[in-house]
């Protein structure tokens, strides 16, 4: 048995006793098996081709969006062309491709994140036709064969960083076709309506919504913002979604936490001990 994984385009090697294996509950009838690093504190310094372990961890909005597209605005998901620009471990692209879209193109600038996405693609029964992982570097133009070509476009996480507000919004931009949709979930970061701004500079129309002490499968959300960002006339797909997500965030305001034990982390780090 192979001891470490190929990273893509270089010929750097992830030891894989890095790794574990976990399943995280998405909904009552669904549970998503993902290969996730053990420790992501412990990497060695040397490790990340991207310096960073932000990659390395199941995010509590990244179930919180599995969430969404597997029991909020599962039907429009059908037949989607989609894209998520910050992968992670892969478990939203993952429910994506699960609630039927027609192609799901998770992206991540950390090359450990989309082999180990290819990986979990491959643990949940998905090839390269369905669910495709690929490199993305917010901060460069997006490749020519992503350009207007999603119903849908998905990130968790990933306006954590004020200088890279602007580039998120070029990309999703570029990315929607005309009539598209964009949902991002943040966890609460005080960024969201500066990116609203960058999307407006645009031409887009962003609104966001706030949820308070979700609770996901391993973990409580102290806060989470949903934006949704659409781009010319509405359709149907995305009239539908939003309206399904300010359906959700209603309907989620003051119910109470169940009673069971949860880890909770002020930017929802749902990683299992």
């Amino acid at each position: 048995m192979a001891t470490t994984i190929a990273l893509a385009d270089n010929n750097q090697l992830l030891p894989l006793h890095l790794l574990c294996k976990d399943s995280y509950s998405i909904s009552p009838n669904l549970s998503i098996p993902l290969w996730r690093v053990k420790e992501p504190k412990r990497i060695p310094i040397d490790m990340p081709l991207a310096k960073s372990d932000l990659w390395a961890h199941v995010w509590g909005v990244s179930l919180l969006l599995a969430q969404l597209a597997c029991s909020v605005f599962q039907e429009e998901v059908v037949d989607a062309t989609v894209l998520d620009i910050g992968t992670g471990m892969g478990v939203s692209s993952i429910a994506l491709a699960i609630s039927g879209a027609a192609l799901v193109v998770a992206t991540d600038f950390a090359p450990e994140s989309v082999a180990i996405g290819r990986m979990n693609a491959e643990l949940n029964g998905f090839n390269d036709s369905r669910l495709r992982f690929d490199h993305l570097n917010w901060h460069e133009p997006l490749d020519s064969s992503l350009v207007a070509k999603f119903h849908l476009v998905v990130g968790a996480d990933v306006i954590y960083m004020r200088n890279a507000l602007s580039s998120i919004a070029r990309i999703v931009d570029d990315a929607m076709l005309s009539g598209g949709i964009t949902v991002l979930v943040d966890a609460g970061r005080p960024n969201v309506e500066e990116f609203q701004d960058a999307c407006f500079d645009r031409g887009l129309v962003a609104t966001h919504y706030d949820i308070f002490r979700y609770q996901t499968s391993v973990c409580v959300l102290r806060k989470a913002s949903i934006v949704v960002v659409t781009k010319g006339e509405p359709s149907l797909r995305s009239q539908a979604i939003h309206q399904r997500i300010a359906e959700f965030c209603k309907s989620t305001a003051g119910l109470p936490l169940e009673t069971k034990e949860v880890f909770v982390s002020e930017f929802g780090c749902c990683q299992k001990t």
